[in-house]
């Protein structure tokens, strides 16, 4: 039985389109920049693509080949010393040195961390933050971007009742990589974006209320928030979106569409907020995690 896999022109296109136009704020690479490239072992034939369209470009790659299965063996192994490890200047370094950051978003298995302690998985989370917040800090400075990308994979498509062949027409058809130029394309769709964000921020809005079964929120924006769009940071990527202020939200939200995090399915989400706090929170599946 044969496996179904993407086109090398497909793959080009991809690449093209990730480095040449969505990084940098939907701007491209420049020469000279460095661009760091985490790819999982499952989406390797994307890896050569990115890093040919990178060199083309007259950029640096720095590579992460991420091998598949690591994350669980490595939660199951290590100890809490070892869990709250911190390669500081490793990663201190790398972040001072990149100026920009793809990530591929690709799962050989979507619930290799299923049965993990959530208190593991939290602990490493907190341990790396100082990692997040060397990024946050260089992004704001508007010295670093980022974007995030899919790889469909077998067991990805399994998980949405899709063949191999039908997920991977859903990516290419949602990124226009069926499109002769797919780059033309978004720079009309992101001019569409930019449109609407400017209607909204000149809106004024100050609070949003939504309703539907067993939802009823209220969330303020707050002073000086801004409606954004456009930006490259993921792809396909159609949103406009806005910073809320926690401190004003109120009432009840279930969410129904199912969630994975760290490798577990969280489904049927229901959370209560006063004052922008958690009073009550619930989930059918994974509510310990």
């Amino acid at each position: 039985m044969k496996t179904y896999h993407p086109s090398k022109e497909v793959l080009e296109k991809y690449a093209d389109l990730l480095i040449n136009y969505a990084i940098n704020k939907c701007k491209g690479i420049k020469p000279g920049q460095v661009i760091l490239l985490q790819v999982p072992e499952c989406a390797k034939p994307f890896l050569l693509p990115l890093q040919n369209a990178v060199l083309k470009a007259g950029a640096n790659p720095i590579i992460q080949f991420l091998a598949d299965g690591n994350a669980r063996d490595y939660y199951l192994l290590a100890n809490d010393s070892q869990i709250k490890f911190f390669p500081d200047k490793y990663l201190k370094g790398l972040i001072d040195q990149v100026d920009h950051r793809i990530y591929i978003i690709a799962d050989a298995n979507p619930k290799e961390l299923h049965g993990i302690n959530p208190k593991k998985l939290m602990a490493k989370q907190k341990t790396m933050k100082p990692y997040s917040d060397w990024m946050k800090e260089k992004e704001i400075k508007g010295k670093f971007t980022w974007c995030l990308a899919m790889y469909g994979t077998p067991a990805m498509a399994k998980e949405a009742g899709l063949s191999l062949n039908e997920y991977w027409n859903q990516i290419i058809e949602a990124c226009y990589l069926d499109k002769q130029n797919p780059i033309k394309e978004w720079k009309r769709i992101n001019a569409q974006i930019k449109e609407t964000v400017e209607k909204l921020n000149a809106l004024k809005i100050e609070k949003l209320r939504m309703r539907a079964p067993n939802t009823d929120i209220i969330i303020g924006l707050g002073k000086d928030r801004k409606w954004l769009g456009g930006r490259g940071a993921n792809l396909p990527s159609f949103e406009v979106f806005v910073s809320p202020d926690a401190r004003i939200t109120h009432g009840k939200v279930q969410f129904t569409e199912p969630l994975y995090r760290y490798g577990n399915l969280i489904t049927n989400v229901y959370l209560e907020f006063k004052n922008g706090e958690v009073i009550k929170a619930k989930a059918d599946k994974g509510e310990n995690l």
